[in-house]
């Protein structure tokens, strides 16, 4: 469940989420509407679910892995594999492995920091943000980052590919700062 985005309106890339329970009129949605289009693979589908009244609509069906995979990638759900998987197993005329067995932890908290840090500056540069929504963003974004079980970018064993994402974000923030003092002075 996605709680926030890299966009103030909350339309854009999840930012942060946190890992629900599978919910059985979505399951029955899917397959329903998988059957229809006679669709196997892997793929992602996205609902709107309205709090109060519990109604999922239908956001979209993308046939490919979207970049919100990584959240449960990074939960052990390996839906890059299940897809190898799939396409093997069609080359081998065999049905692909039970993906019942295929669950993620429940309740855990993942964040994407360097797409949050994206949005920020994102924000500051065209104006949707001022100082005290700035504020209050990075405050969300340190919450977020200190209570995430998981990061999609950051992993110790492995931190210059995370290193390189800020570096470059580092940078484009620098220009802006030092392009806008010009202005100003």
């Amino acid at each position: 469940m996605i709680e926030r985005t890299d966009r103030i309106d909350n339309t854009g890339n999840a930012v942060e989420a946190i890992s629900i329970l599978q919910m059985p009129m979505i399951e029955r949605y899917c397959d329903q509407l998988l059957k229809r289009l006679n669709y196997s693979g892997v793929g992602g589908t996205q609902f709107i679910l309205e709090k109060e009244s519990q109604v999922a609509n239908l956001l979209e069906l993308n046939p490919r892995l979207a970049a919100t995979s990584a959240f449960p990638y990074r939960l052990g759900f390996d839906s890059p594999m299940m897809a190898v998987e799939c396409a093997a197993s069609r080359e081998e005329g065999m049905l692909p492995a039970s993906e019942g067995s295929r669950t993620y932890p429940i309740g855990k908290r993942v964040h994407w920091l360097s797409g949050d840090l994206e949005g920020l500056v994102s924000g500051l540069r065209n104006g949707e943000l001022g100082f005290s929504a700035g504020l209050r963003w990075l405050w969300r974004m340190a919450k977020a980052f200190v209570q995430a079980d998981v990061h999609v970018t950051w992993d110790w064993r492995d931190p210059l590919p995370t290193v390189f994402l800020y570096s470059k974000l580092a940078a484009s923030a620098w220009h802006w700062l030092t392009r806008r003092s010009r202005v100003a002075s």
